[in-house]
């Protein structure tokens, strides 16, 4: 199958399970895919986004088709929520489905990329283009609901569960390293992955509002039960991607990973060192108490200039000074 065929043969298969719901049959809609995925030479099926032949030793690639797009309410929306400057809970992660998004590396502002209630927050980032993008995939989100049961139906493609702008299915979230470059393809986008993303409180204040313990992660918090602290501990939060060349993305395209530098540092590697050993309470892990890793490990990540600082180099780096004895 030439490259066409083959990337139109995967959108189709992404389509169809957007297609197919509440109300709708899906044998019907199966053959309608499979005639139209004929035409791209599929032979009458859609190939997964995750076994793409590589062409090279028969590897598969990494790759994954966009299902759904969001972009941030715009500030009119956002200014009639707010209660005496704050959002209500429930609210923090309101986002709008859209066909596509653009991607800027260079005006995170008013764009789809970022929501104008956190205008603030990137303004002191000394790279907000570390976080231009949060995606979130499938499987992490089947992850979530798998160890948050009472939670499962807020993680999903029908709902933007963590404030995302990408839901994708095929990419294992854990499996993406530090550094990885996706193309989209037959396009000129192009993203980096540069963290995970580490929960805020608003997980629990989305997710679980009813409890006033969960709200800032109080140490009579029960750690099975705050929304939060296991997504921390587990590395659940989505991948931040910083715009390396930018353009549009749009429902049924396709990511692939064209470069991967790191591939001893996944996503869930990160994690677990800096945050898997975290208590409830935040204080146990902001300033990088939390670290389990070694000191070679430690000064590997600090030397990465693909890592993101904002939450991340910044902690590692106060764990760094905890452990040459220096003030915390």
């Amino acid at each position: 199958m030439d490259r066409s065929r083959e990337v139109g043969s995967r959108r189709l298969g992404a389509v169809a399970g957007h297609v197919t719901g509440p109300g709708v049959e899906a044998e019907p809609v199966a053959g309608l895919v499979g005639w139209l995925s004929s035409l791209f030479g599929g032979g009458g099926s859609a190939q997964s986004s995750s076994t793409k032949d590589a062409g090279s030793g028969g590897a598969p690639a990494v790759c994954g088709t966009v299902l759904q797009c969001y972009i941030a309410p715009d500030a009119e929306e956002l200014a009639a929520l707010y209660a005496d400057g704050i959002l209500p809970d429930g609210e923090h992660f309101r986002r709008h489905p859209a066909p596509s998004i653009s991607v800027d590396a260079t005006d995170i502002g008013p764009s789809s990329n970022y929501p104008p209630s956190h205008q603030g927050f990137a303004a002191t980032l000394a790279e907000p283009n570390e976080r231009a993008l949060l995606c979130t995939t499938v499987e992490g989100y089947q992850k979530l609901a798998d160890g948050l049961p009472d939670y499962a139906e807020h993680f999903g493609a029908s709902r933007p569960g963590s404030g995302e702008q990408l839901h994708v299915d095929g990419l294992e979230q854990w499996e993406c390293c530090i550094g990885d470059v996706f193309a989209v393809a037959g396009k000129t986008t192009r993203l980096q992955v540069s963290s995970p993303r580490r929960p805020c409180d608003k997980w629990n204040m989305t997710h679980n509002p009813g409890d006033p313990t969960h709200r800032l992660g109080h140490e009579a918090d029960v750690p099975d039960g705050n929304v939060r602290h296991w997504c921390l501990t587990h590395t659940l939060g989505g991948i931040f991607f910083r715009v390396l060349d930018a353009g549009d993305i749009a429902v049924g395209d396709t990511l692939e990973l064209v470069e991967r530098p790191y591939p001893q540092w996944p996503l869930k590697r990160v994690g677990d060192l800096l945050y898997g050993q975290a208590g409830v309470h935040p204080d146990t892990f902001m300033k990088g108490e939390a670290w389990s890793g070694s000191t070679e490990e430690l000064d590997e990540l600090l030397a990465m200039k693909e890592l993101a600082t904002a939450e991340w180099k910044e902690v590692l780096q106060m764990a760094q000074t905890g452990r040459t004895g220096g003030a915390k």
